[in-house]
Formats: C-alpha cells, structure tokens, sequence
C-alpha cells in the first residue's frame, strides 16, 4: 500500500509538471535547438572539408602458389577534400577498400603498381568529385615467387649473463629449430641456415622469454619471421662431494701412491642440478710438481670442471705421496 500511495505521488507531480507553462517553453526550447542543429549539421556537410581515413588494401585474382618475398601494407592512409556529405557517404558511412587485380600488375616475379594507378583508383573510390591530397606510399613494388620454400635451420644469437648467485643453466632454446626461405634468386639456394637477431641481456635473475627477429636476407622472405628464444636461469646453491685424485705425468718404471686417495671439493650448482650423482670435476696431483717441493706432501689442484661446476674449491691442498720404483 505504501508503495502505491508513493507511485500515486510521483505520477501526480508528473502530471501537474508536465501541465505547467514552464514545462512547455522547455519543450519548445529544445525543439528549436534540433532545428537549429539539423541545419547548422546540412550546411556544414555543404561545405568542403579535408579528413584522413584508413583504406583497406585488398589483391584478388592471386594464385596459392604465389608467396610475396616483401610483405604489402594491410591498409593506406589517405587524406580527401571534398563535400561533408560525399565524405560522409564514401568514407564513413562505408568502408573505403583498395581493391587491386593481382594478374594485371604481375609480370616475371615483380608486382607494380603505378602512383598513376594508385590516386586514379583512390579517385574512383572516393567520388569524381573527391581531391585525394596526400597517400601514406606513393606506389607498389614488390617481388614473389612461386618456387616451394625450402627449410633451413635457425641458429640463435645470444649474449646473456646471470646475476650473482645465479647462472645461465643451459643453452638457450628456440620455439623452432628451423625456417623456410622463400626467394627467385638464384644464389638463395647457397643458404644453408640462418640467425637471428642477437639477443642480449644482462643480470638476469629469472628465466624469461623473448621474441626476437630472425636477421633478415635481402631478396629473401623468412617464414616465421620471429621466433621466442628461452633462457634458462637457475640460482647457485653450495654443495660438497668427494672426487678420485688423478695422478699424472709418472714416469715409466715409477708408480706414485698417495693417501688420501680421495678429496673433498666444494662447489655452486645450479638448485635444479643439486641432486645430481656425477660430479664432473677432475682433480690432479702432477708428479713433476716432485722437482720444486720439498716434504712429504704433494700439492693437488682442481684442472678441470664442468659448465655447471662453479668456483670447485678443494678442502685440502696437498696430499701424502710414496714413489715406488719398479
């Protein structure tokens, strides 16, 4: 009931609103405001005006086995003068479109179309009447071919380092391992790979990936033409294993003993490689180092260690050695 009493309220002042002298010089107000809209709106579509709209660019009549070394622009920009009205019927209330007939301009691998041909088929699209002042390309040029492409593979170009306490953990990876070249050239068929751009990043701290440019070959068009290179990051964690020592440089009738046999050596792997068994680190004790040292003990020395390997430092620096002579 107190919803209806309210609606029976506000219908009533509506009523005597709408009755008032007020009301209706408003009413009459805004009319005369349309009107006078509508006429400014016809006398400003009479007059000339200049506006730059985006031409869509469309070749039919082009063969599947056709592939276009150079890409061709999707779109145009182009700036007409003309009447509001014919602006407003060709270029707004429709969509302009450059429509071009492939087998008229093609001949012997080479796609051209005049600056003659391009405003005189802007001209037909806008209107006789239209002034086509300014064009975003003054012509059309580009080669193609119709030879089936031939795959290559991609090499990746990389300069990237790791923050401290991290490490590039592995090659860098490609999304593809190869492309296919299109091209009429003759000499196109001396390729054997090809690059990208070189990526270069430093300080990295996480694992990314990048979209990068495959270098471009004059005369050649490269499908894809960017590829997402991986890198891998990990961070460093410290670990301790026990290596074999190596005994070298012994000569023949000689045999070297040493105790202990076995080292252990510290080192930063990469925390997905912690768990690993193998430890490619080679330790080694040198026999000739015999000639400089004096004692009992002979000095050992890290030689060699893996690219996951990092800063391998031996908990010892000399072990017990005994020459037996045969």
């Amino acid at each position: 009931m107190a919803i209806r009493a309210k609606l029976g309220s506000i219908r009533t002042r509506w009523q005597k609103l709408r009755s008032s002298r007020g009301f209706r010089n408003v009413l009459l107000y805004l009319v005369f405001v349309a009107i006078a809209g509508s006429f400014w709106l016809i006398m400003s579509l009479n007059d000339n005006s200049q506006k730059t709209f985006a031409v869509q660019l469309r070749l039919y009549n082009v063969p599947d086995s056709i592939t276009f070394i150079e890409d061709l622009p999707t779109r145009l920009h182009v700036t007409v003068r003309d009447r509001g009205t014919s602006l407003l019927r060709n270029g707004i209330l429709r969509r302009p479109t450059l429509e071009i007939n492939f087998r008229e301009y093609a001949d012997r691998g080479v796609f051209r179309y005049s600056a003659a041909d391009l405003y005189s088929t802007l001209r037909h699209t806008f209107g006789a009447s239209a002034q086509v002042t300014s064009v975003s390309i003054d012509s059309l040029h580009c080669t193609y071919t119709s030879l089936p492409g031939r795959r290559v593979p991609l090499r990746v170009l990389c300069d990237v380092t790791a923050a401290p306490g991290h490490v590039i953990a592995s090659r860098p990876t490609c999304s593809v391992r190869q492309v296919t070249i299109y091209s009429n050239m003759e000499w196109a068929d001396t390729i054997t790979a090809v690059t990208t751009d070189r990526l270069v990043k430093r300080g990295m701290k996480d694992s990314g990936k990048f979209a990068v440019r495959v270098h471009p070959v004059p005369g050649v068009k490269i499908v894809p033409a960017k590829v997402d290179v991986t890198v891998h990051v990990e961070p460093l964690v410290k670990k301790k294993s026990t290596v074999p020592v190596n005994v070298s440089n012994v000569p023949a009738g000689e045999s070297l003993l040493i105790f202990p046999a076995n080292v252990e050596v510290t080192y930063f792997v990469p925390m997905d490689r912690f768990n690993d068994k193998d430890v490619d680190i080679t330790v080694e004790a040198d026999y000739n180092d015999l000639a400089t040292r004096r004692g009992r003990r002979l000095p050992i020395r890290v030689t060699r260690s893996g690219r996951n390997f990092v800063n391998a430092t031996l908990l010892t620096d000399s072990v017990e050695y005994t020459i037996v002579r045969q």
